[in-house]
């Protein structure tokens, strides 16, 4: 019957959920009322777990490989009791903590159960065992007292009763000085409160000057950045001038080669400054130069040509004009002058003198 009874009343505990009793009772019994262990300590812990199974080393042997490493980055972490599942878990996997025990120590479910069972009872007993042994050494020491110490502690007693009465003595003077001094305070607060308006002021104006301080700083970099640049454009700007001249210097020296190397023709430039210097084709000439530069050479040529092509035109006008004059000069009115036996009549220079702006025209391109 009261086996029956602990039957009933006992955990249901199985190879799966095996792992959390083993650690409640080992860290109970290794590790006391601490949260944490380090991870130096873990070995020791599985060593416990192996003890109330009562299977050697067998834990140990499959996770040494594993914890040895894991212990000598950081021995002094610390972990708490489901992160040490976890670790246990980890170094155990890809098996898990059931089959391990099923397969390799041969447990069952029974087996687990009655040897963390009889564990727990053991610890209770020991426990209580330890808990008498105690209490029997304090009744002993506290029958072992005498008279004289208890009075040596009677007078110490009282000596920490004296002192306790001078320190309230002295914490009550120092309250009336804590209660003088914030009353200064409170006086310092008052008179400086005024003060703050002005002071908030000022500090405005301060972040003022600090913000424009600032800007000015974000513009001399500007201003720094493009002077930077202007002087790189201006070193190039120097660079590729130069390199201009050079190209230009070598050119006039082509040009200088082949002029020396051409003919010398001073009957086509004496013919080309005849031509130039004529009245005409001289006018024709400022007027382009002046007008259009040069730009052309193709419009210069039609303009001497088209100046020459008038010209020619005038020439044959005034022609046909002497022609008609001539013609009409011979009636009645006109007279007869002769001049050995020549008969002649006044000419078309006579009737031309009738208008002095023509007469010069006609002079002027005689005699040019």
């Amino acid at each position: 019957m009261p086996t029956r009874t602990t039957t009933l009343t006992s955990p249901n505990i199985t190879l799966e959920n095996s792992l959390d009793y083993l650690l409640d009772q080992s860290w109970d019994k290794f590790n006391g009322n601490r949260a944490t262990i380090s991870a130096k300590e873990i070995p020791d812990l599985i060593s416990e777990m192996e003890t109330i199974l009562g299977i050697g080393y067998l834990l140990t042997q499959i996770v040494e490989a594993s914890i040895k490493p894991f212990i000598s980055q950081d021995p002094d972490s610390r972990f708490s009791k489901s992160d040490v599942k976890k670790i246990i878990t980890f170094m155990i996997s890809p098996k898990s903590f059931a089959s391990v025990l099923r397969d390799e120590a041969g447990l069952s479910d029974e087996s687990v159960r009655s040897r963390i069972m009889n564990n727990s009872r053991t610890s209770k007993n020991d426990t209580f065992h330890i808990w008498k042994k105690h209490q029997n050494i304090a009744e002993m020491k506290a029958k072992s007292v005498k008279d004289e110490e208890i009075e040596q502690l009677n007078k110490e007693i009282a000596h920490l009763k004296q002192a306790n009465d001078q320190k309230e003595l002295k914490l009550k003077i120092s309250e009336r000085e804590i209660n003088r001094l914030n009353t200064r305070v409170e006086d310092l607060a008052n008179v400086y409160k005024d003060r703050g308006a002005g002071e908030r002021t000022l500090v405005a104006q301060l972040d003022d000057k600090n913000a424009a301080l600032i800007e000015s700083t974000h513009l001399c970099k500007k201003y720094k950045d493009a002077c930077a640049e202007y002087k790189q454009r201006e070193k190039e700007t120097a660079l590729a001038v130069k390199t201009l001249e050079k190209e230009i210097n070598r050119q006039n020296e082509v040009i200088q080669f082949l002029q020396k190397q051409l003919p010398v023709d001073n009957e086509s430039s004496s013919t080309k400054d005849f031509l130039k210097n004529l009245p005409i084709v001289k006018q024709c000439f400022i007027f382009l130069k002046y007008r259009h530069d040069l730009k052309d050479t193709r419009v210069l040529i039609m303009s001497v040509i088209g100046m020459i092509f008038f010209f020619s035109f005038m020439v044959n006008l005034v022609q046909v004009v002497y022609l008609i004059l001539s013609a009409t000069s011979f009636d009645k009115n006109s007279g007869i002058i002769f001049n050995e036996d020549v008969i002649r009549s006044r000419g078309v220079l006579d009737l031309l003198s009738v208008v002095p702006a023509i007469e010069k025209f006609v002079y002027e391109y005689i005699d040019w």
